[in-house]
């Protein structure tokens, strides 16, 4: 029987694929400015690649979370991703700038990065290990 987990221990949950996103996010970002000093490129390709980052993030921790919970992907994939679009969305109204066309496409480029993690993460399949 399937058993459903408590109120405190999804959240937990929540919070541990949300770190898993910021900390993938963090690594992609460290990659492109390396990437970025290395190539001599100009500073007009940093939010092209900083959105890239967070949609890694994205879509890497909604496909764990996911996976981990084989049910409601699409769901689940949004609000996971959520953990990485809310802090755009609050630095986009801090900043002014949150009516921008590019800011708005960045924002739903997660929301969707994440919906997508969130589908496939249900349909992957698990390997099972047998003794022949």
């Amino acid at each position: 029987m399937s058993e459903s987990r408590g109120f405190p221990a999804e959240l937990l949950s929540f919070l541990l694929f949300g770190v898993l996103g910021v900390a993938v996010t963090a690594a992609a970002l460290a990659g492109f400015a390396q990437l970025m000093a290395g190539q001599g490129c100009s500073g007009s390709v940093a939010p092209i690649l900083a959105t890239t980052a967070v949609c890694m993030g994205s879509l890497l921790c909604t496909l764990a979370a996911a996976f981990r919970k084989k049910v409601r992907g699409l769901l689940t994939g949004l609000l996971q991703s959520t953990f990485l679009a809310l802090p755009l969305a609050l630095s986009a109204v801090w900043n002014g700038t949150a009516a921008e066309p590019a800011v708005v496409c960045r924002i739903l480029a997660v929301l969707l990065c994440g919906g997508i993690g969130g589908l496939l993460g249900v349909t992957l399949r698990s390997r099972r290990h047998t003794l022949r």
